[in-house]
């Protein structure tokens, strides 16, 4: 399984990133004040249906190159609403023209807005026809209602013709919205550039929240029937074309940089075969998973944080302050952090930086970190795979650096750690 968010290797991360920020000059330091703008959608203004996330991804970033924020995304916004923004909104205007970084998030409220209306057609249809058993005479049905009707249909072969019927019509819808979307996007880099050409604009491409887990398929599969989980994996096929095809029109776009959300939130994804994208990390940085009202597609504070993490590779020049990436990820309890995939997990840390000896990452040097480092040795000595440690902690952990973790680390690490508590220097 390839790496995402940032490369296995974290010192040739490191190394490419400040490369890359060599030739861009929006971060470069002076003593002039930077902005930060961030336009789009829902993803954008950091929306969660149990409340707005603490940091979105757009402060984080901000914070994490010294500068200061600029929200102008909206909920529900389309890429149309963001052309009209461009184009006749002087407040959009005058931020995006005083911007050094502008990020975007757009075309996810497109494919949902296709959906719903394709939906709604069928829904329609079903509900004026007499001789359907289960939905004549509903009325006000929208299609999540529409879906616990389907859900409730005893007859497995009915219920399969309407997800069919219904998955048939979302995709036609989703795909006409791919077609209309290139030239709309092209539209809005143009605008963007006709306001502020010597921005970096960063575009975003749309992760799909329905990309989870092989083992939570399986849960799935215990907890409800296995129509529902063939319903559900139709609708990931769905979501996963569209979006596939939605995310190649921002790629072809010139001029720009790409940040590939889609890629943070998938396990395995290549640009020639939409099959090996099908399982991601959606049940950890989305509410998906939640139950009832609190169900969820957008990010989570996980996910802004894997989104901010994506974002800072694609600009570059990675800092060794203690920023709000690092302070929202170390608050996390312990176990919360383990529990990320270790591509996310991998790529927050390479954010955040390492340094040798601390394996924790709390910013200490300590006999925790020599019993981390032992650990690691004797699960790897005993045969069995350290499944806590990330490519970043085990940089960490190799303190003598010879490409190998074993006891001599620890002895070092307790060794720096008895220098300091004395009142030396350390050796690390």
């Amino acid at each position: 399984m390839k790496n995402r968010l940032i490369s296995a290797v974290t010192a040739a991360v490191i190394s490419v990133c400040s490369v890359a920020s060599a030739v861009i000059p929006a971060f470069a330091e002076d003593n002039s004040a930077k902005n930060l703008l961030v336009l789009g959608d829902s993803i954008a203004t950091g929306y969660n249906v149990t409340g707005n996330v603490n940091l979105n991804y757009g402060q984080i970033v901000a914070d994490y190159y010294g500068c200061t924020a600029v929200n102008k995304a909206e909920n529900g916004l389309t890429s149309d609403g963001l052309i009209t923004k461009l184009t006749s909104d002087s407040d959009v205007k005058s931020a995006a023209s005083t911007a050094s970084v502008i990020l975007v998030s757009i075309g996810g409220n497109d494919l949902l807005g296709a959906t719903k209306t394709a939906a709604g057609e069928l829904i329609a249809k079903w509900c004026a026809n007499p001789s359907d058993t289960y939905f004549y005479g509903k009325t006000n049905l929208d299609y999540m209602s529409a879906l616990k009707v389907i859900q409730g249909v005893t007859d497995e072969k009915q219920q399969q013709s309407y997800a069919s019927d219904l998955f048939a019509a979302i995709n036609s819808a989703t795909s006409a919205q791919v077609t209309a979307s290139a030239p709309k996007l092209t539209q809005i880099r143009s605008l963007i550039s006709s306001v502020n050409p010597d921005a970096e604009v960063v575009f975003q491409t749309i992760y799909n929240p329905f990309a989870v887990s092989e083992s939570t398929i399986n849960l799935m599969s215990l907890q409800y029937s296995q129509s529902y989980v063939t319903a559900y994996n139709q609708l990931n096929s769905i979501a996963r074309i569209a979006i596939s095809r939605y995310n190649n029109n921002i790629s072809k776009l010139s001029n720009v940089k790409i940040a590939d959300i889609y890629d943070a939130f998938t396990e395995n994804n290549t640009d020639s075969q939409l099959n090996n994208d099908s399982k991601g990390y959606a049940h950890a940085l989305t509410g998906i998973l939640a139950s009832g009202d609190k169900r969820d597609i957008h990010p989570n504070q996980l996910g802004h944080l894997a989104i901010a993490a994506k974002v800072i590779q694609t600009i570059g020049n990675i800092k060794l302050d203690e920023t709000s990436l690092y302070k929202t990820y170390i608050a996390l309890p312990e176990l919360q952090r383990d529990a990320l995939p270790l591509e996310v997990r991998n790529s927050i840390e390479t954010a955040t930086t390492v340094k040798k000896g601390d394996i924790n990452d709390d910013r200490a040097i300590d006999a925790i970190d020599a019993s981390a480092a032992l650990t690691y040795y004797s699960a790897i000595q005993g045969g069995t795979t350290a499944k806590n440690y990330s490519d970043v902690r085990k940089t960490a952990a190799d303190a003598d650096n010879n490409g190998a973790i074993d006891a001599g680390d620890a002895s070092i690490i307790l060794t720096h750690y008895a220098s300091v508590q004395t009142g030396g220097k350390g050796i690390l």
